[in-house]
């Protein structure tokens, strides 16, 4: 008795990790991402990212969206939250103050937000 108790504990332990792991929550990726220079001086760079969901779960990722300069790294940065639905692609879109220069934008998603 003692022993198929275990048993059954061990299988909902298993099968708990894996829907946790597996099932619940979106399953953020980062697809292209395009940086867009001012219009105008004074004006902000743009970084726009496609996001997909590779799963069908739902929920809040954050989004780190950055600007580093190609000749001395310093890094320009800004952080959102948005919501993604089951399957869903969608487009970050994240303006950034920074000095004039030559810039790579990068774009990191974590699901759950911190």
């Amino acid at each position: 008795m003692v022993k198929r108790l275990v048993g059954l504990i061990a299988v909902a332990a298993v099968v708990a990790t894996l829907w946790v792991l597996n099932c619940s929550g979106p399953k953020p990726v980062v697809g292209e991402v395009r940086l867009v220079e001012p219009t105008a001086p004074g004006a902000p760079y743009r970084v726009e990212a496609t996001v997909r969901n590779d799963r069908s779960g739902e929920g809040q990722i954050e989004v780190k969206v950055r600007l580093r300069e190609k000749t001395s790294g310093h890094t320009v940065q800004q952080e959102l939250k948005a919501d993604l639905k089951s399957n869903e692609q969608t487009l970050i879109v994240a303006e950034l103050k920074a000095p004039a220069g030559s810039y790579t934008p990068e774009v990191e998603v974590e699901y759950p937000p911190r």
